[in-house]
């Protein structure tokens, strides 16, 4: 078992909804989040390349009869519903790719209103360990429909603060929706 620097076993993670962003898959081993991790390939054990990645995403929200709504999309197949994101296209600022990605995965079309805050996660995929690191922004919701929305998600919805928070799939996503209800609560 890999011991921490303190001498204690391999360090715990905080704990999350099944199928969270940040989970790890069977066969890797990681002294720490931030650290070295290693994969198992047959028998031996190899060093994982670490990458870094930056998407951006928004919590779209009205009021509606003094309750907070926001939209969530997801995906039937696995059962999850979360906050659209996306990453960055070439020469985009995360302001930018936040409209866009909310726009391309919700059908909506916002202005952004303020930045929430980034939250920062890891996972493994194609060989690498990726840190990922997302820019949430409060919007508002301008125009557009469900309607237009694009493949990438099967489902897309307004929900009461409460239902939203009862459903989402990611903790860490969960928290940025609370932090934006009390963004919304304080502008009352």
């Amino acid at each position: 078992m890999a011991h921490d620097l303190d001498g204690g076993h391999e360090p715990r993670e905080p704990p999350r909804r099944q199928g969270s962003p940040n989970g790890r898959e069977p066969g890797i081993s990681c002294l720490d989040w931030q650290g070295s991790c290693t994969r198992e390939v047959g028998r031996r054990r190899v060093k994982a390349k670490t990458v870094a990645a930056v998407s951006a995403g928004g919590v779209v929200a009205r009021k509606v009869g003094g309750r907070v709504q926001v939209v969530l999309v997801g995906n039937s197949k696995r059962d999850t519903w979360y906050l659209p994101k996306g990453g960055l296209s070439p020469g985009e600022t995360v302001e930018q790719a936040a409209a866009r990605e909310v726009r391309e995965e919700t059908g909506l079309d916002v202005s952004i209103v303020r930045p929430i805050r980034a939250i920062q996660y890891w996972f493994y995929a194609r060989g690498a360990r990726v840190h990922k690191t997302v820019h949430y922004f409060l919007m508002e919701p301008t125009g557009g429909d469900f309607s237009r929305r694009d493949w990438e998600n099967d489902r897309a919805g307004w929900f009461d603060l409460a239902d939203a928070l009862a459903i989402m799939s990611y903790e860490n996503e969960a928290e940025v929706v609370r932090e934006a209800a009390s963004m919304l609560d304080g502008d009352s």
